[in-house]
């Protein structure tokens, strides 16, 4: 399975999506950016596995806004 790395903007949405995706079978575990870019607000990402349009569209539904992802 692919790992992604899916940013937020804030600590709340990271620790919603967490719950959410956990309640949802995924695997995840939360970070910091210890530099994060202009709109990436604070920082926060999730590291997933699994498949990733899945978790985005699981996100979307629950109305947590996402800043970006990347494959890792």
């Amino acid at each position: 399975m692919k790992r992604v790395k899916i940013k937020f903007s804030s600590v709340t949405h990271a620790m919603n999506a967490k719950d959410i995706i956990q309640k949802n079978g995924g695997r995840v575990s939360i970070g910091k950016n210890t530099n994060p870019g202009m709109n990436e607000g604070c920082g926060y990402f999730l590291i997933v596995i699994g498949e990733a349009e899945k978790i985005m569209k699981i996100l979307k539904i629950n109305s947590i806004k996402i800043v970006g992802y990347d494959y890792i």
